[in-house]
C-alpha cells in the first residue's frame, strides 16, 4: 500500500525517492500493489509534467518536513541540487505493472499528501 507523486491521466505512475528504497520496494517487495492517489497528483500533461509536479509540489515540503538541509527545503522550489540530503535522487516510471505484479490504483477524490 503506497501512494504516487504524480499520476498521468493516461495511467503512468511517478515516484521520486531519495535512496530508492521506497521505489524498490514497490517494484521488487510485494505480490501485489495497491496505489491510493490523492486528485492533488494528477497531471493532464505526460511523463515530464509528472515528474515536475514531484520536483515542484512534493520534494520541497518533504525535504522541509524531514530537516533536510537542501535549498528546496530553505527556499521552497526544487534547484535541482547536489546536496547529500536531496530527497530526489531516483525517479520510477510505471507504465506497466512490474513482472505483471497486480497493481490497483485507488483515487481518491480529494487532496491527499503532497
Amino acid at each position: 500500500l503506497l501512494s504516487a507523486n504524480a499520476l498521468t491521466e493516461d495511467g503512468i505512475i511517478v515516484n521520486i525517492d531519495g535512496r530508492g528504497n521506497r521505489v524498490a520496494a514497490s517494484i521488487c517487495g510485494p505480490k501485489r500493489t495497491v496505489y491510493v492517489v490523492g486528485k492533488n497528483k494528477l497531471v493532464a500533461g505526460g511523463v515530464l509534467e509528472a515528474i515536475a509536479r514531484a520536483k515542484k509540489f512534493a520534494s520541497p515540503p518533504n525535504c522541509k518536513r524531514l530537516n533536510k538541509n537542501t535549498p528546496c527545503a530553505t527556499l521552497g522550489v526544487c534547484a535541482d541540487c547536489d546536496s547529500e540530503d536531496r530527497i530526489c535522487r531516483v525517479t520510477a516510471i510505471f507504465d506497466r505493472s512490474p513482472r505483471g505484479m497486480p497493481t490497483k490504483v485507488i483515487l481518491v477524490d480529494e487532496n491527499l499528501g503532497y
